[in-house]
């Protein structure tokens, strides 16, 4: 039995209107989560809405915003679901206001599964500072 069978035989006790709303759902493998319903994986799309200083794309599962990314003075956030959301992901590329040719997919890549993870509730936190000792001269 699947977890889906599983989830579907518990619900099964719930009012009608909220089985039918979830077996929507999972037919629709709206909740984020790669391969729910036994569907295809879900395909982060990009909507690029400006191309340089700054490049950014609006992040969309189906119709949903999930993200937003944004390369503005050589720094590269995304947060989800939208401006002003969490941040999930940054980095410092070569481009300042817009990527060079040969990083865009790198990045993007890194972004569309931050994007994901967040989606699953999986926020990474930053890593701890390497432990370390040194000295700053004047």
């Amino acid at each position: 039995m699947s977890k889906i069978d599983i989830i579907i035989e518990r619900l099964k006790s719930a009012p009608p209107d909220l089985i039918e709303e979830v077996h929507g759902l999972l037919e629709r493998n709206s909740f984020g989560s790669p391969g729910a319903a036994g569907g295809p994986e879900n395909v982060i799309r990009l909507q690029q809405t400006c191309s340089a200083y700054p490049e950014q794309y609006e992040a969309f599962d189906g119709d949903r915003q999930v993200g937003y990314l944004r390369l503005r003075h050589g720094r590269f956030t995304v947060t989800c679901p939208d401006f002003g959301g969490t941040e999930v992901y940054a980095a410092s590329p070569n481009g300042d206001g817009d990527f060079d040719d040969s990083e865009r997919d790198y990045f993007l890549r890194f972004a569309v599964a931050a994007i994901e993870n967040w989606m699953r509730g999986k926020i990474e936190a930053k890593p701890a500072p390497p432990d370390v000792t040194f000295i700053v001269d004047p």
